[in-house]
């Protein structure tokens, strides 16, 4: 499932599966080395790097049963103010 919303000059988009969940915290699957982070941590990796390169955040958040990860991003009108644009 995803979902989306906008509030106090943040996008954030929330994932969540039932599949197994993460075997560790994102912070720790991206910083593993390229090949110990195994199939799903290279989608986190660059999602994660993506995220930061526009100022915002990937993590993982509570959930009952599989994977709940967060993206927050500075909305639009938030990220052209920061570049001089508005």
């Amino acid at each position: 499932m995803v979902r989306g919303r906008g509030e106090g000059g943040t996008v954030r988009i929330e994932v969540t599966d039932s599949g197994r969940g993460l075997p560790a915290p994102v912070a720790e699957l991206i910083r593993r080395p390229r090949a110990g982070r195994g199939a799903r941590g290279r989608g986190l990796a660059i999602a994660a790097g993506i995220a930061e390169s526009h100022g915002g955040r990937l993590a993982a958040a509570p959930s009952d049963r599989g994977a709940r990860l967060v993206l927050e991003l500075p909305s639009a009108a938030d990220a052209g103010r920061a570049a001089g644009d508005g």
